[in-house]
């Protein structure tokens, strides 16, 4: 086939052969690149059904756009020919593939030179599962994950290839000669018994890959194809830990995993297996087999038992979690491998033990977490297509359930007995049974969290300050203790007492919060806590865990006194989530720490995403740790947007698109959101607050002029959007019971008036370029939609999205509203008020920064360029979170005062 041509392609060299083809290097001769083109046997397409089946799932394949996936190009049929001559009338038509060219080596190669270095494995391991990722969320099962499928370029990314082979869910599998396809060595025991497969079986393959790069060899070998396939179905792998030297256990856990020969008892999705190689430590201080049975004194197989004392270790090989004093608890690694492999068997109790969670079928989650006194439900808020959802998972079971009828706007909390959940929303405070049915208002209130005081009685916080509530409906407020300034939030009672522990908010910068101990039989309230410190939780062996500076930290607690001895950090790196970020990302029960890693945004860093018309884009990096709201100058070339430093406190920022420079506009107290720029880019309008009051402010871009203040309330506000002349603004307001727009006169602010008061929550309005329509976000359905009304009387509303919708922003005609679908950045053109279908625009980015209320993208003129906030360093998605086990011998082990109690 060297030098022919093949369609607009001059085949130039040959790379490599499979089972499925032949692979070239070749020129396309249009665009003057090259690429890889895979041409496969006539006979793989022998039958029209096969011919078919091959150009749909090419197809489906060419949907794939990832940094570690072979990009597909082009499918085709085409008679091959020399260059300057016409394909041969009648000739034989062979199917291609062209791809993505990548320079560099396969895995496959790179392997047989020896072992990889651990770090290099893991990280080789994650790119590719990023790209199962990817491929399994659009219903792709690649079938054939080995090492000569993944080449590694020059700069170390790994690149999936052979996507173009692979097969839908929906499809028929593809067989070869009667036999399965894939390379024998690398398939699942399902593959190898001719069965349908899925994402799983892919997720074994790569596990035969990490192991092959860990060890250097295949985990089942043999001369003949039927010793490797009774190794796949009937045999255990030798441990990594026995072959080679420094692998961690948590490594070994992690392939054991892979290798299960139950589907069901493997990892379950790509995401979860990223989350734990990502948080795998491969540095040296890693606990091998063989450190570990060095650090017991013991050489029993599996572990050592419960309570076995341990000898003291160098800091440098073990890590700091495990063994943080000189005598630690005992980690039994048989038997946790055991109960991990199968998530509804429990561990020994007493024992300290670590695992991921998979939380919620949903699409992401907020990060906010319950659990049950005992520790066997667990509560979670996920992002449905209906609204906020409150999500419940028994974790001695497998999967979660979305509790139907909810719209939630608060952090839910269990009841001690576990049948029922309290959460708010729309004004209203609710309890629903766990296993479904009918939800109860308790009260007409607002509020952020609730906690349980008994099965009866429920503490809850708000703008009031703490209330008690009974399930007969009783309001109690709590006194306030007039000595305090603040506002008390995410209460946490401590039983069989009258204490509860409260986050005292206090306003002015990142440290303005304590933990306090309330009285709530008088009101009475104590700071106990270090500056910074917030969302408390009391643990019954007499530990207070509270968030702090990213992490997890826990210190005694006498209740007589009120008094904290000391802290110590329990977990590293664990987010936060909820109103003003002041609930923490973790929760436990009596023996149990759930908790997301990383997902606290000033520590994930944000970036801004200029893209065009086809979704391409580039990256500005920008200073603040987080960023929200992106708006284009009118002249297009710099943004507008909020976030903050490290200090916690959002300003409003200025970014150079060009140059990709930023500056803060608002050095001010208080925090500054949702900036707007004025018709002419001279000035901006921007809400703020104080102890007092919230206000919508206008100020001058090169503050030439003193900042004018707009309009004032003592209530929630939120700036939605400011018509072209500058006349009128619309703010989301929380003066009663929900999210309601109002409309602002500038000409006359005392004349704030309800645009939408409505017993459901309406926001993210925009007033369109010529002030006669608005376009709103509402879950009136019970699911969020967008709706396009005549402005300002609001008449005439009409439902534009589909299937659910967000974020409406205008073109700079107003003639078409683009908006935010579940997975795509939609677009709806408008005619004399008249909506027409939507349509996608282009898939958004894997990294895309959803935030509710937050538009967190823009349009610039009619769609020519889009400015999105993008999360690069959020690692794992919210809907995977950490369990710990044995928690309170975790914090008897971490209590420097109790060391010598071990």
């Amino acid at each position: 086939m060297t030098g022919l041509h093949l369609a607009q392609y001059r085949i130039d060299a040959e790379l490599g052969r499979g089972g499925m083809g032949i692979v070239y290097r070749a020129t396309d001769t249009k665009l003057n690149r090259s690429v890889a083109v895979k041409i496969l046997p006539s006979a793989a397409l022998s039958s029209d059904d096969d011919r078919a089946r091959f150009f749909r799932e090419a197809q489906a394949a060419a949907q794939l756009h990832h940094p570690n996936i072979a990009t597909v190009f082009g499918i085709d049929e085409a008679v091959p020919h020399a260059e300057g001559a016409e394909p041969a009338p009648g000739g034989e038509r062979r199917p291609f593939i062209a791809m993505e060219y990548i320079e560099g080596e396969t895995l496959h190669d790179r392997v047989r030179t020896g072992p990889l270095k651990l770090t290099e494995a893991v990280s080789i391991a994650v790119q590719v599962a990023e790209a199962l990722k990817a491929a399994h969320a659009k219903s792709i099962v690649h079938r054939d994950i080995k090492s000569a499928n993944v080449m590694l370029t020059p700069d170390g990314v790994a690149k999936v290839l052979d996507f173009g082979l692979a097969k839908t869910n929906q499809s028929t599998m593809l067989t070869r000669m009667g036999a399965t396809l894939g390379t024998v060595a690398y398939m699942s025991p399902e593959q190898a018994r001719g069965q349908e497969v899925d994402g799983r079986s892919d997720l074994y393959s790569l596990g035969t890959v990490l192991y092959e790069m860990v060890a250097g060899r295949l985990p089942f070998a043999g001369d003949y194809e039927q010793a490797i396939v009774y190794g796949i179905l009937n045999e255990s792998p030798e441990p990594l830990t026995s072959l080679r030297t420094g692998v961690p256990m948590e490594l070994e856990r992690i392939v054991g995993k892979l290798l299960t020969k139950e589907a069901d008892y493997r990892y379950q999705g790509a995401a979860d297996l990223i989350a734990d190689l990502k948080s795998l430590d491969v540095s040296g201080s890693g606990l091998s087999r063989r450190a570990f049975q060095a650090a017991a004194g013991t050489t029993q197989q599996g572990g050592m038992q419960a309570g076995t004392a341990v000898a003291a270790a160098p800091k440098a090989v073990l890590p700091r979690w495990v063994w943080p004093t000189v005598a630690a608890a005992a980690l039994v690694i048989g038997a946790v491998g055991a109960w991990l492999a199968k998530p509804g068997s429990p561990p020994p109790a007493g024992l300290v033990t670590r695992s991921t969670l998979a939380l919620s079928p949903a699409r992401s989650t907020t990060g906010q977490v319950s659990l049950s006194r005992d520790g066997s439900i667990l509560a979670t808020m996920s992002n449905e297509e209906e609204g906020m959802q409150v999500v419940i998972r028994e974790l001695a079971q497998d999967g979660a359930r979305v509790l139907s009828g909810i719209a939630s706007n608060s952090f839910p909390s269990i009841s001690p007995d576990g049948r029922w959940v309290a959460y708010h929303s729309r004004g209203s405070l609710y309890r629903k049974p766990v296993d479904g049915g009918s939800a109860q208002v308790l009260a007409q209130m607002s509020g952020f969290t609730t906690a349980w005081l008994s099965n009866d009685e429920i503490i809850s916080d708000g703008e009031g300050g703490l209330v008690r509530v009974s399930v007969g409906g009783d309001v109690i407020p709590i006194p306030r203790d007039t000595t305090m300034v603040g506002t008390p939030l995410v209460p946490e009672p401590v039983p069989g007492t009258d204490i509860v522990l409260a986050t005292l908010v206090q306003g002015g910068g990142g440290d303005a919060q304590r933990i306090v101990a309330i009285d709530i039989s008088n009101g009475d309230m104590t700071v106990i806590g270090p500056s910074g410190a917030y969302g408390p939780r009391y643990h019954r062996s007499g530990y207070v865990m509270f968030y702090l500076n990213g992490d997890v930290h826990a210190a005694p607690f006498d209740a007589g006194t009120l008094k904290l001895d000391g802290n110590f950090v329990v977990q590293t790196m664990v987010g936060s989530a909820g109103p003003s970020g002041l609930i923490p990302s973790f929760a436990i029960s009596d023996d149990l720490l759930i908790y997301h890693p990383g997902t606290d945004f000033v520590r994930e860093g944000r970036e801004f995403a200029i893209a065009d018309a086809t979704g391409a884009h580039a990256v500005i990096k920008v200073d603040a740790s987080t960023l929200w709201d992106p708006r284009f100058s009118p002249d297009g070339k710099q943004l507008l947007s909020h976030g903050a430093l490290e200090d916690g406190e959002a300003d409003i920022w200025l970014t150079d698109i060009n140059r990709g420079t930023t500056r803060r506009m608002t050095p001010n107290p208080g925090e500054q959101e949702t900036a707007f720029w004025g018709s002419s880019g001279r000035h901006f309008y921007y809400s703020s607050d104080d102890d007092q009051s919230e206000y919508v402010l206008r100020q001058t871009v090169d503050n030439s002029a003193p900042v004018d203040t707009l309009f004032a309330t003592p209530h929630h506000l939120h700036l939605e959007s400011v018509s072209k002349d500058g006349r009128w603004i619309v703010v989301m307001l929380r003066a009663d019971s929900s999210d309601d727009l109002w409309l602002i006169d500038t000409e006359d602010a005392t004349a704030a008036r309800p645009l939408l008061d409505s017993a459901v929550d309406e926001s993210a309005a925009r007033i369109s370029p010529d002030g006669r329509l608005i376009a709103y976000q509402t879950d009136v359905t019970g699911r969020v939609e967008v709706y396009v009304a005549r402005f300002p009387d609001m008449q005439a509303p009409t439902l534009v999205s589909s299937g659910g919708g967000t974020g409406a922003v205008w073109s700079a005609s107003g003639r078409t509203l683009f908006y935010l679908g579940a997975d795509a950045l939609m677009r709806v053109e408008l005619a004399n008020g008249v909506a027409g279908p939507p349509e996608v625009v282009f898939e958004l980015p894997s990294d895309f920064a959803r935030g509710g209320q937050h538009t967190m993208y823009d349009v610039f003129g009619e769609g020519s360029r889009f400015a999105f906030v993008l999360s690069p360093k959020q690692d794992a998605d919210a809907s995977v979170a950490q369990l710990v086990t044995g928690l309170g011998t975790l914090l008897r082990s971490l209590d420097p005062s109790r060391a010598g109690d071990q």
